[in-house]
């Protein structure tokens, strides 16, 4: 018995993946003092959801819930009222890891449970940005003028590694690759390149070339040294595969939309890229990056009738190993989890599906209990292998199974697993 209870519990985890496209979502409106900017998970049961005034959710169990408490003991200070909206998250490890406001950057060593200001700067943060292994920390001292920082985890400190004047008044968005910094100009929304042993400063794309000249970049994100992309609050991506040089339109991400979408963050979460962009006002889609195939692929989409209200999605999407999630500007998580798979499975059985008799001879029983014909039920041997399925067309449903064993019955509606059942043939 020992043996079967292990094996039912990793068809669990089978069939959770089996479930992967479907995300789930709930509010946060209790606990919710601001909008969302970032959300980070350092392990698989422990995270972080951050955003303005103050907005500091921590979840140990998962995700399953969120709590609600202040980073910061002196917050309310009046010297740090400007600071109080926080804007990024993540951890290195477990224990360390890193958080900025607009006006200064704080460290922890203990995962979270206390911060202290690791650099302060009184013309602002812009962004920190982990690209092969190096954290660099970017400030804006106004017209242009970029300083950076280099964190070393060897001596756990920070070096200051230069800066430059760039001919942009604002700065959007950087990212620093191995001998060089991309840049976006958050007044022209054009990208530059900047060199950081020639200090040569180069445009490399204008959305003006595309006739979009109303159009700002939202968005860089790099998978390696070559290849790289771009989102404008426009339908469609840019991509290089030479380090920022080039700029073309990849023309393999498509928003499935009709209207004007507005694309927005791209996220790195267990092991893929992901990018969530707005047909405003009626969807959040999110795409996945096919490595292989070097195509985006839809994963899930929030309509109106999910949300209710509040559409932007600032703070991307995050992984702890087993589960996505995603948090809307105003309420709403989105998650898709192996105990989501099991909550939702524990109630449908009960509502959706009845098999018998079990244990039985080979002939068995599907029943539907509600609303299931034109469902698809599907047979699984113990080792994942379909073995049959088919579509309930009746309210009753005879299957035949041959050969004595266990095997696993599952019943789909609309892509979404809405039942299942052991089964067992003597």
């Amino acid at each position: 018995m020992k043996n079967i209870g292990i094996i039912i519990g990793l068809l669990f985890i089978g069939l959770a993946n089996v479930n992967a496209q479907n995300w789930d979502t709930t509010s946060l409106i209790d606990i919710n003092h601001g909008i969302y900017n970032d959300i980070t998970f350092i392990n698989a049961s422990h995270g972080y959801i951050i955003g303005d005034s103050n907005l500091f959710l921590e979840t140990k169990d998962a995700g399953k819930t969120w709590v609600h408490r202040s980073p910061l003991e002196d917050f309310t200070n009046p010297n740090r009222r400007r600071n109080k909206d926080l804007k990024q998250i993540f951890f290195l490890n477990d224990t360390m890891g890193f958080m900025r406001s607009s006006y200064e950057f704080f460290q922890t060593r203990n995962a979270g449970e206390t911060w202290e200001v690791a650099i302060s700067n009184n013309g602002g943060f812009i962004s920190m940005e982990l690209f092969n292994n190096q954290l660099t920390v970017f400030s804006d001292q106004a017209f242009g003028t970029l300083l950076t920082s280099v964190y070393s985890e060897e001596h756990d400190t920070f070096s200051y590694q230069g800066g430059g004047l760039f001919p942009v008044y604002t700065i959007e968005k950087l990212l620093r690759l191995s001998d060089s910094i991309i840049i976006v100009g958050k007044d022209t929304g054009c990208i530059f390149i900047y060199n950081v042993n020639s200090r040569k400063i180069t445009k490399t794309y204008d959305p003006a070339d595309d006739g979009l000249g109303f159009i700002k970049i939202k968005d860089i994100f790099f998978l390696n040294q070559d290849t790289g992309f771009a989102s404008l609050n426009y339908i469609f991506l840019k991509k290089t595969v030479d380090g920022g040089k080039t700029w073309f339109t990849d023309t393999t991400f498509n928003n499935a939309s009709t209207t004007v979408a507005t694309t927005k963050v791209f996220s790195l979460a267990n092991g893929e890229l992901y990018v969530n962009s707005i047909d405003f006002p009626a969807t959040n889609f999110i795409h996945k990056y096919n490595r292989n195939t070097r195509k985006w692929e839809y994963e899930t989409e929030f309509k109106d009738n999910n949300l209710g209200f509040g559409y932007d999605n600032y703070a991307g999407i995050a992984g702890n190993g087993t589960g996505l999630f995603t948090v809307f500007e105003k309420d709403i998580l989105g998650y898709k989890t192996d105990w989501n798979y099991i909550k939702s499975i524990k109630k449908s059985i009960r509502e959706e599906l009845k098999v018998y008799p079990n244990p039985s001879n080979g002939l068995i029983n599907i029943e539907q209990i509600t609303k299931t014909i034109g469902s698809q039920y599907s047979i699984y041997s113990l080792d994942g292998k379909l073995l049959e399925d088919g579509i309930i067309k009746d309210r009753i449903t005879k299957v035949k199974i041959e050969n004595a064993g266990m095997y696993f019955l599952v019943l789909k509606s609309n892509g979404s697993i809405i039942g299942h059942s052991k089964i067992i043939i003597e």
